[in-house]
């Protein structure tokens, strides 16, 4: 064997290990995910963002984030865009009823990690800004007064995590790789 295809084969090897050890460290930093959707109730309006401006929330389902913990979403952004009107009135289309809002959950070892916005309804996550796919949770102090926390507050540990139940991976799948 010559050196040039001993580099090759050893370059080769290097690289699906190295591929391997990302793979790994990936799984094991995010988690194994799961398609969640929650039922959300939806309002249209807002004095700033305008009449397109669509919020979206429904109660935690999490059992330990308490009864005043709700997870909403707000599409800022996509008020202000072209295809606003059409989200708006799509929303809208749904009438009293709640609009199935459907993410990724991210579990590792039965433990919720991370929220992946996947759908609004038939609209998929592509079509929002960035700002407008993020999941927040908070808690209602006073009737009708809320307190909204992005990130993990001393209330509730694991927001936007507290909108799912706790220790829910689907079944068949491994908690985690061994």
């Amino acid at each position: 064997m010559n050196l040039a295809k001993l580099t090759l084969i050893t370059i080769g090897c290097c690289f699906v290990g190295v591929l391997a050890f990302l793979a790994y460290g990936v799984y094991h930093s995010v988690g194994i995910p799961s398609a969640r959707t929650l039922q959300m109730t939806w309002e249209r309006g807002d004095l700033f963002y305008g009449p397109n401006f669509i919020r979206v929330e429904s109660r935690c389902t999490d059992a330990t984030s308490g009864s005043n913990c709700f997870c909403g979403m707000d599409f800022k952004v996509m008020s202000s865009s072209p295809d606003a009107a059409q989200f708006a009135n799509y929303i809208q289309s749904f009438g009293t009823s709640r609009v199935p809002v459907k993410f990724n959950v991210f579990h590792y070892h039965n433990e919720c990690r991370s929220v992946q916005l996947l759908t609004v309804g038939t609209w998929p996550s592509t079509r929002f800004a960035q700002n407008d796919t993020l999941l927040d949770a908070g808690s209602t102090a006073h009737r009708g007064e809320s307190v909204r926390h992005s990130g993990v507050s001393p209330e509730f540990s694991g927001i936007p995590c507290s909108c799912f139940p706790q220790s829910q991976v689907p079944e068949g799948q491994p908690s985690a790789l061994p």
